[in-house]
């Protein structure tokens, strides 16, 4: 174990935790992620989309879970990269075909799915992925320092890709 795994450990975790817990922490959000995932699903009835939807949240909470056990660590970030190459190519493709979906990853937002998005799924998936490779190399002595500053720079930065939707608002310029 080294710091850019623990680093992107910490990431993952968190951006997966948070996105599980907006799904799941009640009926009503996890209706509404499924709704979300019409334009993705095309024809499929509500059961499959619902289906889809949980299927989603818990491999989230999974993945977050799994990320931070030591023993299982790689599991977590294979997972996790897994998801992100799939969530990824959902939301590239609703970018290039012009769908009008909407961006429930963490809970109620009414923001179309738009550039910023793969931007931020690209950049989660090459984290998780990094971080998979960096569980699977031999690490040295990590001092507690050193864990303390990438665990706490992997959450602010995963802090800052939970809340992109009002970062870009916060700085988007009516032309």
């Amino acid at each position: 174990m080294d710091y850019i795994q623990i680093f992107c450990q910490a990431v993952i975790a968190v951006v997966f935790a948070f996105s599980a817990w907006s799904k799941l922490r009640g009926g009503k959000e996890i209706a509404a992620f499924s709704d979300s995932l019409r334009p993705h699903l095309g024809t499929a009835s509500s059961r499959t989309r619902m289906a889809a939807a949980v299927c989603v949240a818990v491999s989230e909470a999974l993945a977050a879970v799994l990320t931070v056990i030591p023993v299982t660590a790689l599991a977590g970030l294979l997972l996790a990269t897994a998801l992100m190459l799939l969530f990824t190519a959902f939301v590239t493709r609703a970018v290039l075909t012009g769908t009008k979906a909407t961006c429930r990853c963490f809970g109620a937002s009414e923001k179309r799915i738009g550039w910023p998005h793969v931007a931020r799924n690209t950049t989660l998936t090459v984290i998780a992925a990094s971080g998979s490779l960096a569980a699977g190399s031999p690490g040295g002595d990590i001092a507690l320092a050193g864990w303390i500053v990438s665990t706490v720079m992997g959450i602010t930065i995963a802090v800052i890709l939970v809340t992109l939707d009002d970062i870009v608002q916060l700085f988007a310029m009516d032309l």
